[in-house]
């Protein structure tokens, strides 16, 4: 089978690698960033969707979870947050708007996550309070 790729490559921003094999479809985020680490000291934080989440040029890296439904979808302390309804994340004003237009349509928002072992994994998680 031939496997289809498609690289979204932005400015600056982590790239995500989408393809078929097998008839399972596989992602991986490009090694462009650096592991995903606990947020370094005077980093901007926000509380957004019951996490918070610390901002940098290479995304939003998960400080803590406080609602458990996260915790059951997949979301782990440490997760690095690179893409957020398709669109890379660098500051909150980026995850915000893509949790304000999963909420407006009621539904779930889809976040592309580098887990600190290397590993990346597609999340969808709730946007209701």
């Amino acid at each position: 089978m031939i496997a289809a790729l498609m690289v979204l490559a932005l400015h600056e921003a982590p790239q995500l690698l989408l393809g078929k094999a097998d008839d399972a479809v596989a992602f991986r985020v490009a090694e462009t960033a650096t592991s995903p680490e606990s947020a370094p000291a005077g980093a901007a934080t926000a509380s957004l969707l019951g996490m918070t989440v610390s901002f940098s040029s290479q995304g939003a890296t998960v400080v803590s979870i406080e609602k458990d439904e996260l915790r059951v979808q997949g979301l782990r302390q440490g997760d690095l947050i690179v893409l957020a309804g398709g669109r890379p994340v660098q500051s909150k004003a980026d995850l915000a708007a893509a949790i304000s237009t999963a909420r407006s349509r009621g539904a779930v928002v889809l976040l592309g996550v580098r887990r600190r072992d290397g590993g990346s994994v597609f999340l969808s998680l709730p946007t209701d309070d």
